[in-house]
């Protein structure tokens, strides 16, 4: 009989840790385990997308009114389903779980930590609080593990890195010529490409300060923001503001991100703070020079000047100069694309990571049967 697997998340819209999840889910080929997710809010279009491809999931549609109800029927579905591993991924999930586990017997619950930050000091006192609960913690970067040992948030022995994974097919620098007319990219315009939630976090405003440096200097170019629209409204006020209605578009959450990635000439990622992005593991993936902030994880993806630029965090300054080095040397472009794409598919392919977490999983359940 296969030994189920329980995955419960937050949510299931699209980010980075519910596309990870997916594709993790994906990749799994072990005949060992069955697998099943839970979102604690509504199903989101990462859950649909789960069921269309034949994974079973629940949603409990959790809000601030009905906090005892999806409980409730979390210990359910726990109970029906009968998992020997639970396994956590984002704040609220990772408070759930543990307190479901310990509550109905579930002998491991693993918990998955993602960022160097958590949202507040609440947080970490409610992991340090639960961490009884939990067997192991995974990190998605060796930063992220060192930030929470640090903070008491992990304990050091219970602490596993395994990095996110990409899944390398289908990724081309060929882009459609029609796709940049629709998109607004004149001929000769350079074609810089940025992807994840519009949030404070992610640094958006930095980087609008960096085009409207290049805009100052001269430089034609296009710049595509995609992401939720949460934080639009202040984004296209600094747009107009800043004179960049011409050369700067939100598009919004897209579904064609590979494409984009095709008809790109450079990505950037301006994040005040991460994990380990996945968004830049398909960048670099794509064969794209990229532009990051040397914050969380990213060191671990990239190696200034070798497989991409770095620059401080908040410094537009800086990153004005970063992204005009990638305009103005082509053979920049072509090397750091090159060198990318090798290290990408060397060391991040989703199979090591689907590999490292079955491991994980068999070395766990051998030491629950010892006891």
């Amino acid at each position: 009989m296969k030994k189920k697997i329980a995955h419960i998340i937050t949510d299931l819209d699209i980010g980075g840790a519910e596309v990870m999840l997916l594709k993790t889910l994906r990749n799994f080929k072990s005949d060992e385990y069955e697998h099943f997710v839970v979102s604690l809010k509504p199903m989101g279009s990462v859950g649909r997308t789960m069921r269309d491809e034949g994974f079973r999931v629940y949603a409990l549609g959790l809000n601030k009114y009905n906090f005892v109800p999806s409980f409730a029927r979390l210990l359910y579905i726990f109970k029906k389903e009968k998992p020997c591993i639970i396994h956590s991924y984002l704040f609220h999930a990772d408070i759930f779980g543990r307190i479901a586990a310990k509550l109905i017997n579930i002998p491991i619950l693993i918990s998955s930590l993602r960022s160097v930050e958590l949202g507040g000091r609440l947080r970490g006192t409610l992991l340090k609080m639960t961490d009884f609960c939990v067997e192991a913690v995974t990190t998605v970067s060796e930063e992220v593990a060192r930030v929470h040992i640090a903070k008491g948030t992990a304990k050091k022995e219970k602490v596993r890195v395994i990095h996110n994974g990409v899944e390398l097919k289908g990724y081309r620098r060929d882009g459609s010529f029609s796709l940049k007319r629709k998109m607004g990219i004149e001929d000769g315009a350079f074609a810089l490409l940025t992807v994840g939630r519009l949030e404070e976090v992610k640094g958006h405003i930095f980087l609008i300060k960096a085009l409207e440096l290049l805009r100052k200097r001269g430089y034609i170019f296009k710049a595509l923001i995609v992401g939720r629209k949460d934080y639009k409204d202040k984004l296209q006020k600094e747009i107009v503001d800043r004179s960049l209605e011409d050369k700067v578009i939100l598009t919004g959450e897209r579904k064609d991100v590979h494409e984009l990635l095709a008809i790109a000439d450079a990505f950037v990622l301006p994040s005040l703070w991460e994990g380990l992005p996945n968004v830049l593991l398909e960048a670099m993936a794509a064969g794209l020079p990229v532009v990051a902030t040397r914050v969380g994880g990213i060191p671990e993806l990239i190696t200034d000047n070798e497989t991409g630029l770095l620059v401080e965090a908040k410094d537009n300054d800086a990153l004005a100069e970063a992204i005009e080095r990638m305009i103005k040397e082509p053979g920049l472009r072509e090397r750091l694309g090159h060198n990318a794409g090798d290290y990408v598919r060397k060391n991040f392919d989703i199979k090591r990571t689907v590999s490292e977490t079955e491991e994980l999983y068999r070395e766990l359940l051998r030491e629950h049967e010892k006891d």
